[in-house]
């Protein structure tokens, strides 16, 4: 007997509604796993400028997760990473990796405080690793992108300070501490929660620089590469330790959307 494409649709129908089968199963749900397999974190969510970064997904990603200030994940490992063992185990995971330009992944809960943030980042440091990609859910998405900073160079304890020659450029955004108030090169900006002031000011900066064609130190006469690269658009974001990580990629994420490149995380000299 051939049965009719209408009786098949009401038999499906009266089959669902009966219980027979969930729609799960007929349409079944994609459960979404965290980096396939790695250790799931709540990580910030509703970011607007984050990037999609496929390397992500490649097993040889050096990714450091961090569900919470007291534990530490390296790669696809379901055991906690010590301190001391954090150093040796990323050296051994970032000489699996090609390519000059390395980064470390770092997928931080936001709950965490920053000064654990800083932590990781001395360790990252320790590995010759200037570039750190952390992890956010963008906005709309349940997967994770990054957003890109850069770590400072490990200060030279046989440098004389007093002989450097200041960058006029130099641009610092400082998160205060409680009040989390904004300030652009000690200026009011804003507050972490209103992140408009600083957005706005730092574009009108950033286009008077590209009209004024405000170079960085050093690459005046670099005719080899294009005008937008030669730019001084340097930000460094200065935060207390004790500030919500989640803060920090709020503003991380409003001076990103300015169009700052490279974004330094200052985790030298910070207060408690």
């Amino acid at each position: 007997m051939r049965w009719k494409p209408v009786t098949i649709g009401i038999a499906l129908i009266v089959l669902l509604v009966s219980g027979g089968l969930s729609c799960r199963f007929v349409m079944p749900e994609r459960n979404i796993d965290y980096n396939s397999g790695r250790v799931p974190v709540n990580l910030p969510r509703d970011i607007k400028y984050s990037e999609t970064d496929y390397k992500i997904d490649k097993e040889d990603a050096a990714i450091i997760s961090l569900p919470n200030g007291d534990q530490i994940y390296l790669g696809k490992e379901r055991t906690v990473t010590s301190k001391d063992e954090l150093g040796d185990k990323l050296k051994q995971l970032l000489q699996t990796q090609t390519g000059s330009e390395k980064m470390v992944y770092l997928a931080a809960s936001i709950q965490s405080d920053y000064g654990s943030i800083v932590q990781i980042c001395y360790a990252i440091r320790k590995q010759k690793v200037a570039h750190v990609g952390l992890l956010v859910n963008k906005t709309g998405s349940n997967f994770p992108s990054r957003l890109a900073v850069d770590l400072p160079a490990e200060p030279d304890p046989n440098e004389d300070i007093s002989t450097l020659k200041p960058n006029p450029l130099r641009l610092i955004v400082s998160i205060s501490s409680p009040d989390l108030r904004l300030t652009l090169n000690a200026n009011a900006a804003g507050a972490v929660n209103d992140t408009a002031p600083l957005s706005e000011w730092l574009q009108r900066i950033l286009q008077q620089r590209k009209e004024q064609h405000a170079y960085k130190l050093g690459f005046e006469t670099r005719s080899d590469l294009p005008e937008f690269e030669r730019i001084e658009k340097t930000i460094i974001i200065k935060a207390n330790r004790s500030i919500n990580y989640g803060d920090v990629i709020k503003v991380i994420d409003a001076v990103t959307g300015a169009g700052a490149n490279p974004i330094v995380l200052q985790i030298d000299d910070l207060q408690d």
